[in-house]
Order: structure tokens, then sequence, then C-alpha cells
């Protein structure tokens, strides 16, 4: 499911009536991802094991009374329908779980009254979802910078910036409708969408398909929340065409705009733990990793929390940020003249841009804290200097130095999405993501997988005319990693003394961390034949 609800339908006759069947295709249209279940334990143990997702339930009264205790505390748990012969009667248990979760959303013998009510009720679920759910990355200049932290905060600002650079060729819409039309195949609301999308799409209406509410920006803002690496490929052409349009409209904004100092709002309910890291961080750097729509309306933007369940575990916060106008920022304007929905004073601000946490405090009157933010500007001396020290080792920055970026940060299932999107893009060039991807299945010990993608990374090496004696000594250095791992220890010395031989024609010094690693490896090697 590459969205954020998921539908479960739970009753033994589910899938048994040609009129269930019906209001499946009916249920679909207010959440695409459905998934009936006859039998209880089943959907329980899936529901339970479910952590990227909010769960809508639809369950019979027999089953309810039994199972909605079991599952109605569980924080992936967003609503429950429940669909029976006897109204009255499931309604007295049904009331010990309205509050204080208010999760049980109503008990229906009609079904198709349930699917107007549930209709309704997810069309406010996912505008609260959305509002609720901003992913943030602390980035913090009193510890350690290699911290995992730090290192994620960076990882993706370089990330935004190479997915900008990258070419968008026409093929990227037609990929992401090919995997939009597989996952909507039956649903007609989403299916109609997708081709207006196929035919009217243009660059200069990527906000406006941002802004509408269908599966596009649904299925992006998920994938920048959990930072799925390879739906983010499929969107990198609309990324692309939201930045330039916003920047583009940025220009008009300021023209029109008289102030130096612009203050928009924004309020999110965040864990307890999630705001602690807010109030750890007060002075350092924030990066918020989605697109981020504002109000310069203070009383608006505060209108959510009233709105929004309490629960001990969520603090209301209400961003406040001051935006000073002259400065070259990432882009942001108001786009109200250019959303799907119109309105006034809707300040859109692109993905990744990074601000100061100035201060944190507590509003008695409206009981929501305050968080004080500032944007950064792109020029900004000091982050600019962290950025090029963190960049600097990298050589050039592409997809498949983000990969190895990746691998050493112990993200190896991230990184392998890295490396493979480089060979798509440019095998040739992307060789040495051939080579990476043979050490990192070594460092998952698939020894074998990993001597057959080394050899493909060899023979694309051997027969290169470039000058290249440090990428294949690599090669061999990890091919014999690889048969040292399979215990066959003649090979392993082999590989490692071409290696070495490759290493000392190349242009590193003697006292090489590789240079040193392979000598090693050899004298280990040696004992182990003895």
């Amino acid at each position: 499911n590459l969205e954020t609800f998921s539908l479960i339908w739970l009753d033994n006759n589910v899938n048994k009536t040609e009129f269930n069947l019906k209001s499946q295709k009916k249920l679909r249209e207010s959440i695409n991802y459905l998934r009936t279940f006859e039998n209880a334990d089943d959907s329980v143990s899936y529901i339970t094991e479910i952590k990227t997702e909010k769960v809508v339930l639809i369950i019979s009264g027999n089953l309810g009374r039994e199972y909605v205790p079991v599952l109605h505390d569980l924080p992936q748990l967003a609503a429950i329908y429940v669909l029976c012969a006897q109204k009255a009667f499931n309604e007295q248990w049904a009331k010990n779980y309205k509050k204080p979760l208010d999760r049980v959303n109503g008990v229906f013998i009609d079904t198709d009254e349930l699917v107007r009510k549930l209709s309704i009720d997810q069309t406010e679920r996912e505008k609260l979802e959305n509002d609720a759910t901003i992913p943030l990355s602390f980035y913090n200049r009193s510890v350690q910078s290699s911290t995992s932290l730090n290192d994620l905060f960076m990882w993706f600002q370089v990330f935004i910036d190479v997915l900008l650079r990258m070419e968008h060729p026409e093929t990227g819409r037609e990929k992401l409708l090919g995997l939009c039309r597989k996952l909507y195949d039956g649903n007609l609301s989403e299916t109609a969408i997708l081709d207006q999308f196929e035919t009217n799409y243009q660059s200069e209406m990527a906000i406006w398909w941002y802004t509408r509410g269908s599966c596009h920006s649904r299925i992006l803002d998920k994938a920048l929340r959990i930072q799925d690496l390879e739906i983010l490929f499929y969107f990198h052409f609309f990324i692309a065409d939201l930045y330039e349009q916003l920047k583009q409209d940025q220009k008009r904004f300021l023209d029109t705009s008289h102030d130096t100092n612009l203050y928009v709002y924004r309020c999110h309910v965040m864990s307890t733990k999630e705001f602690n890291q807010i109030k750890e961080n007060v002075g350092e750097f924030l990066s918020i990793n989605s697109f981020l729509s504002t109000s310069k309306n203070k009383t608006v933007a505060l209108e959510f929390v009233k709105r929004y369940c309490s629960s001990v575990d969520l603090q209301p916060v209400l961003f406040q940020i001051e935006i000073n106008t002259l400065l070259e920022t990432k882009p942001y304007s108001d786009i109200s003249h250019l959303s799907y929905s119109g309105g006034e004073n809707k300040i859109l601000i692109m993905l990744g841009t990074i601000f100061q946490i100035v201060n944190v405090t507590f509003d008695k009157e409206y009981q929501v804290w305050t968080v004080q933010l500032t944007m950064l500007s792109e020029n900004d001396d000091e982050f600019k200097d962290l950025f090029d020290n963190y960049t600097k080792d990298m050589g050039a920055v592409n997809v498949g130095s983000l990969g190895s970026l990746l691998q050493e940060m112990d993200e190896l299932d991230k990184a392998e999405i890295m490396y493979r999107k480089h060979l798509e893009i440019d095998p040739v060039e992307g060789a040495a993501s051939y080579t990476n991807l043979g050490d990192l299945n070594n460092s998952r010990g698939r020894y074998d997988e990993a001597l057959e993608i080394l050899n493909i990374a060899l023979n694309i090496q051997q027969n290169s005319s470039s000058d290249n004696h440090l990428a294949i000594a690599t090669t061999f250095h990890n091919m014999g990693d690889a048969y040292q791992g399979k215990k066959e220890y003649k090979q392993a010395l082999e590989n490692y003394e071409q290696a070495l031989t490759k290493y000392n024609t190349s242009s590193l010094p003697m006292n090489h961390p590789n240079i040193i690693e392979v000598k090693a490896s050899i004298s280990k090697v040696n004992d182990l034949m003895t």
C-alpha cells in the first residue's frame, strides 16, 4: 500500500455475496487499498504488524464484540465501523469504545449507509492526517557531526539536490502513470483522474495537481514521510516541476509583497518524543522533509488543533515561521491562485527547506506549544560549510555516491535502491555501482550474488578505455572478500594479489587504508591456508 490509509473488512461472508463485492468497489473510491478477511485471527495478525499506515476497520457485530477490545487501542487503528443485523444490541457494547479515542464511528445495518458515512469521514481523516504528519530531521552543531541524526539530515539534503538535477525524460511520467494504473485498477474515480493526468498534465500545473488531493499527492506525501526512495524516484519529474513552479511564482509573490519579514503558521500534532527533540535542539537546524502548506492567518492555523483528537502522547504545536523576504532561500509562494481549491493566504514551502529553531514556549490562551522558526538562507555561510564538508569526500555527487553514503550509514536496503537506480540511469558510468552492490552483498553474506555482480563490474572496467586501475583494484578486493567468505581461500588470495597489484599502479599512497587492508587480508588468508 503506497497510501497512508488501509481499509480492512472483516466478516465471515465478506466475499460470498454479489452485493458485498459491489460494495467493495464503492469503498475503494474512499480508501483504495482494501483487504478482506473471513478469518479474524488472520486480520488481527495483519493489523498488528502494520507500521507505516493507518487502518480503517469494518467488522461484523459478532466478531466486533470479541475483537474490538483487542484492536481498539492500537495506534495504527484510525476508525472502526460495525456492520451488523442488530443495531440496538451492538450499539450497547460499541458505546464503551467511543471515548476517549472516538474510534468506533458508528453501527450500521445498511451497507450503503456505511459506505456514505465512511466516505464523508475519510475526507476529514485525510485532511487531519495530512495536517498532522510533517517529517522532520535535525542537525545539532554541538554534537559530533557523524551522529546518525546529523547524517540523515545531510543525506536527505543531498538527495533532494540530486533529484532536482536529474534529467527528467517524458518516460518518467509514463512510468508513474503505469505504477498508478496498476495500483488503482478497478477504482473508477481514481482511474478517471489518471486519464485526466495523462491527457492534461503540464509542468506549469504541478501545484494544481499536487493540491487536488488525488493519488499523486497521497502517494508522494507518504513516500516523503517514510523516505521510500524507490517511489520518490517515480516522482522525480513531479518534484522538479513543483520546485520550478514555486521558484517562478516566488518572483511574482515577492514583487507584489511589501513586507521584509513574512510570518506564516502551521499547526501540527506530534509525539512527545518528537516534540522533545525540538526542545533539545533550540538554536539548531531543522529540515522539513515534505512540501509544507502554511497560512498567513494564525487563527486559521489554530483551528486544526481544535479538530484533532487529544492524547497523552501527542503535543499540539504551532510553527510560527519568520521569512526574511530579502534572502535567497528555497522557494515558497502564495499559491492561492494556483491551487486546486483556491482560497486565500496559502503559502507553500519547498520540501527540504531548512529552519533554525529560535524558541519554544507554551501559549496558555490557546493551550498549544509555539515553536518559533526562521527560514535559513541558501547562502548561510555556516550551513554551506557544513554541507561542503559533508560532501567533500563523495567525488561526483550523484545517485551512486548517495548509495555509498547510505551504505556507510548501514542503510543497506536504501543503498541498494540507489545503486540500482544509478545503473538504470547510466549503465556504463554507473559501473562503480556494480562494485558497490557486490560489496553490499558481501556485508549481507550473499557471496555468490556478490561474485556474479562483481564479475559484471570487472568486465565493464577491463573493457573501458579509461585509466581505471583504482576501480579494478576495488573490484578485485571485493571479490577476494567474497571468496574468503565462501572459505575458498586460494581464489581469495589470487584476487587480493590482483587487487594489490592494481592498487600499486594507481595513484594511492602506500599508507592508504585500502592497501593496508588488502595486505592484511593476504596475510590472513595465507594463515588460513597453512
